[in-house]
């Protein structure tokens, strides 16, 4: 599922199975998501992109367990799967950053069963993933 953007409040109710949601959508931009995302999947695993790679302007970015925010103008949140042998909620977590000046403070995050991934872009220097 691709999510462009939003006008207000959006939850992502996985059904069931391997589901992917990617926020930004084929835009490759999260700055027209206007209203918080929520993603959650009771009995399956979710992988959950946040892709604002296309974004031109630095954006301080913060992830802490169950949320990121500064990467799109709401925050995005979820439920996180911690054990491939008890599925239900998002197992993996992909952070793009575009080609601003971008700074992610990682202050901590899920067990996820799976990874958190992050790229911080492709700006200059000021570039920077602080842990």
């Amino acid at each position: 599922m691709y999510i462009d953007g939003t006008t207000g409040s959006l939850a992502v109710n996985g059904q069931g199975g391997n589901d992917s949601v990617t926020v930004g959508g084929a835009g490759r931009t999260t700055q027209a998501v206007a209203g918080p995302v929520n993603v959650t999947n009771p009995t399956g695993v979710t992988i959950l992109v946040v892709d604002d790679s296309n974004d031109t302007f630095g954006r301080t970015v913060t992830l802490v367990p169950g949320s990121v925010s500064g990467l799109s103008p709401t925050p995005v949140t979820w439920t996180p799967d911690t054990s491939s042998s008890e599925p239900g909620g998002v197992g993996r977590l992909i952070l793009d950053g575009g080609s601003g000046n971008n700074i992610f403070s990682i202050l901590n995050t899920d067990a996820f069963y799976q990874y958190t991934a992050i790229a911080p872009g492709t700006g200059t220097s000021a570039n920077a993933v602080n842990v």
